[in-house]
């Protein structure tokens, strides 16, 4: 039996209600904006906190998952440790959660390929670091720039928060910091020390403080020359001066030509 045409036309089914949840994105209201295909755009915040315009069919076809902040950190790990820190409001903690990640990798997992420099050598990280992002955040704080990465103050030894029943048992202390680059590249193991004076720093960090290129010290050293004696400047005698080459206008006629065939 056809139904009547008094009876109601039912309303039409809403394809994204708020509070909905597309991969690390959750709905959270309809705005006014449109596409050229008349798809409106969804207001949307993500697992880290950013809130987004994202379209209806990008939501619902799984082309946006993320703000991409998730886009290197697997989904396991992140779904279950990560959360936005209220140390940093203003900026999500990705610099922080992917050094974190790394951290586990290398020195757990030998597929991963640093996993010779690190977990083959011993260099092991804590339970309280291994377990949980929030504590390693809570204990290291984040980064004070981008420029700023993860280093053990000791290289010979792992990654210790020095706080949790394992850094205690075996005696350990809190032995990571964040740094910078060149500080990282003269904290390494195969580092030279030169020790002097009763100060012990790298080729690099005496050429700094001596004025020096760090080429012209390591040569020095490679010849065999011990410290006072290659700590010396550099000398200018025997140099060749610098001369300047007269202008071809200068040249008597003929005469330039006569010099460029000999």
């Amino acid at each position: 039996m056809a139904p009547s045409s008094d009876t109601p036309s039912p309303a039409p089914r809403q394809l994204v209600n708020p509070g909905d949840r597309f991969h690390d994105w959750v709905a959270l209201r309809e705005t006014s904006r449109v596409d050229y295909h008349s798809c409106p755009y969804w207001l949307c915040r993500c697992i880290c906190g950013r809130e987004r315009e994202v379209r209806r069919c990008a939501l619902r076809g799984g082309y946006s998952k993320s703000c991409g902040c998730s886009r290197k950190i697997p989904k396991p790990i992140l779904s279950r440790r990560f959360q936005r820190s209220k140390l940093v409001p203003a900026r999500p903690l990705k610099k922080e959660r992917n050094a974190w990640w790394n951290m586990n990798r290398r020195c757990s997992h030998p597929e991963n390929p640093s996993y010779r420099n690190y977990g083959a050598k011993g260099i092991t990280v804590c339970d309280r670091f291994r377990s949980s992002f929030e504590a390693f955040i809570e204990d290291m704080g984040p980064a004070p720039s981008l420029d700023h990465s993860l280093d053990r103050i000791n290289p010979h030894l792992g990654y210790f928060c020095g706080k949790c029943p394992e850094c205690r048992e075996a005696g350990r202390v809190a032995n990571c910091r964040w740094t910078t680059w060149d500080v990282q590249v003269n904290n390494k193991v195969n580092s030279r020390k030169i020790e002097f004076e009763g100060q012990s720093l790298t080729v690099t960090e005496w050429a700094r403080v001596l004025g020096l290129s760090p080429m012209t010290l390591l040569g020095r050293l490679h010849k065999g020359e011990k410290p006072p004696h290659a700590f010396r400047p550099v000398s200018k005698k025997g140099r060749r001066p610098n001369l300047q080459m007269p202008l071809i206008a200068e040249y008597p006629s003929g005469l330039f030509s006569e010099l460029c065939w000999r």
